[in-house]
């Protein structure tokens, strides 16, 4: 419980990840997730938004503003592989609790898109999206309202034809992975 409520007070520290100063993280707990192990007194050397290396106590730290984690943790790129992201609160909040990746499972109107292309300018403080765009799904609904070339989607997707206009709308909008669905909830037929 104690290292959930430290990665909750830190995460707020990736917002510094925003600006074009170079940061190193110091003195921080570092989880490295894939070995399943902390690394104490660590420094995450950040340049453009990116983790640029991993240091340790004693590395040189010059031309680099200093961000002191002590006593904090730091699980540095932690990726929300299934997110429904779609306005701003919401990617500001998935960024100050530490994810700095999304992958979204689908949207109803191509909010996953904006929100990709405003993080990535730099207009907002978001992690990077990779934007499914909306459902694959067999009944679009309020959905077609999304893109007027899904109004020929009023009825459903039937047909191969069908499917091959809503994948296409998808990327053609900036969709960077596709999100199907078989039914509209998990345990509905």
């Amino acid at each position: 419980m104690k290292l959930l409520i430290s990665l909750l007070l830190l995460c707020p520290l990736a917002l510094f990840a925003q600006n074009n100063k170079p940061q190193a993280f110091i003195h921080a707990n570092l989880i490295n997730g894939k070995e399943n192990k902390v690394y104490p007194n660590a420094i995450v050397f950040v340049k453009a938004g990116k983790i640029e290396r991993i240091g340790k106590a004693g590395d040189d730290t010059s031309g680099y503003e200093l961000i002191d984690c002590e006593g904090y943790y730091l699980l540095p790129g932690l990726i929300d592989a299934h997110s429904h992201l779609d306005n701003l609160a919401s990617a500001k909040r998935a960024l100050e609790t530490g994810v700095t990746t999304v992958r979204t499972a689908g949207v109803s109107a191509f909010q996953d898109v904006a929100l990709m292309e405003l993080s990535k300018s730099g207009r907002i403080a978001g992690p990077d999206v990779v934007p499914a765009g909306v459902y694959v799904s067999p009944n679009l609904e309020e959905t077609i309202l999304a893109d007027v070339r899904l109004g020929a989607l009023i009825n459903g997707v039937r047909t191969e034809e069908e499917l091959r206009l809503l994948v296409n709308v998808n990327i053609d909008r900036g969709a960077k992975v596709i999100k199907t669905r078989g039914t509209e909830r998990a345990g509905r037929p």
